[in-house]
Parts: C-alpha cells; sequence; structure tokens
C-alpha cells in the first residue's frame, strides 16, 4: 500500500481585518499572510497588523509580506507585530534576505519552465513560494500557471504554490504540483483586501475531500 500523501497547508494572504483573519483560523488556515507593501490594494499598516495578531494569538502562523523594503523597516514591523516568518517578494537580493534567511519565504515568479537551478540562492531560506509571472504586478493577480512544473521541486521542504487558486481548482493545484503548502489570496475574495467567507468555506471544505 502506498503512504497516504500529507495534508497540505493552507495560507491565506492578503488579510486586511480582525474578522477575516479570525475566520480563516477558524476554517483551518495554517498561515495568514499580511501584506507591508505600499502599492498593494491589500496593504495594511503595522498598528492594524499588530490587533490581528492579538485576535488569532498564537493560533496561526503570521507571515510578513515585503517587496522592496529596506532592514530597518522590516525589523520594525517585525518587532511590533510579533511576525513568524517574512515573505520577500521583490525580487530581494541574497545580501538583503540574509539577516532573515532562517524565516524567510522567497518568492519565484514562474514564466516558463521551472528546474532545481532556479533554487539556486535560496537553499537557506525557511521555503519558497512559486507564483505566476506578471509584468507590472507581484501578485494576487488570478493568473494560474502550470502548477505540475513545481512536482519536480516538491520533495525541498516548505516549498508552497500560488497563483490563481480558487474553491474550485485548489485540489488540482495540491495534486498537480504536489506542493508542501498553498497560498491563496484573490480566489477567496469578493475584492482586494475583502474575504469572502463563502468562498474560503469551499476552499477548505474541497481541500478537506482531497485529503
Amino acid at each position: 500500500m502506498s503512504a497516504e500523501r500529507p495534508r497540505v497547508r493552507v495560507k491565506i494572504c492578503g488579510i486586511t481585518s480582525v474578522a477575516d483573519a479570525r475566520r480563516a483560523v477558524e476554517l483551518g488556515a495554517d498561515f495568514l499572510g499580511l501584506n507591508f507593501y505600499p502599492a498593494s490594494p491589500r496593504f495594511l499598516n503595522a498598528e492594524t497588523a499588530r490587533e490581528i495578531a492579538g485576535a488569532v494569538g498564537e493560533s496561526v502562523r503570521l507571515v510578513g509580506v515585503f517587496a522592496g523594503a529596506d532592514r530597518d523597516e522590516i525589523e520594525r514591523i517585525d518587532a511590533l507585530v510579533g511576525l513568524d516568518l517574512l515573505q520577500f517578494h521583490g525580487g530581494e537580493s541574497d545580501q538583503e534576505i540574509a539577516p532573515f534567511e532562517s524565516r524567510a519565504i522567497r518568492v519565484l515568479r514562474v514564466a516558463g519552465d521551472l528546474e532545481a537551478r532556479h533554487l539556486e540562492g535560496s537553499e537557506g531560506c525557511w521555503g519558497v513560494l512559486l507564483d505566476s509571472y506578471h509584468r507590472d504586478l507581484l501578485g494576487g493577480t488570478g493568473a494560474t500557471w502550470s502548477w505540475s512544473l513545481a512536482r519536480a521541486l516538491s520533495p525541498r521542504r516548505h516549498l508552497f504554490v500560488a497563483g490563481g487558486i480558487t474553491p474550485e481548482n485548489a485540489r488540482s493545484a495540491a495534486g498537480n504540483s504536489n506542493a508542501w503548502a498553498l497560498d491563496v489570496c484573490s480566489g477567496v475574495e469578493s475584492s482586494p483586501g475583502r474575504k469572502d467567507w463563502g468562498k474560503m468555506e469551499r476552499l477548505f471544505e474541497a481541500l478537506s475531500e482531497s485529503d
């Protein structure tokens, strides 16, 4: 008999309110993404993020999403909010990520083939997130990609897959990619930064059925 496939973890990204954070945790989210990139429609300030952190306590891991922020700003927000992990979405260099490497999730955008060589320079990071490439946007685009390309990299620890994941295709994304975790954002929203609770419920129901 083949070994049972482990449960895929779920990160709900772009959380902007205490109510959405609590509901995501109730439904089974393993991670919540808090976006500190000012140009994003899902941006929230550190004070609001701290309220969210206080509301969910230690029941979920909080991921701070950064893009092009300097070290002082990252450290300030990290200390104020109490983040568990730091996601780097802006093409940061190895040197910029190095001070945070043991808690870093490095984002790589998929625009074609995907091989182990694409992870060079990310070996020391806590995790890697594969997302769809977009010329102008850094994430939350709703655009899908060939998740099966991730299978060759899936044995790597803490491999997240993002990009157009919805309640309707989440099982396919998990099965085709064999990723450790799914990162879901626009696929469970009614508008940028506002989570649709019905969609979140259907997402977790679908993944529960696949387990």
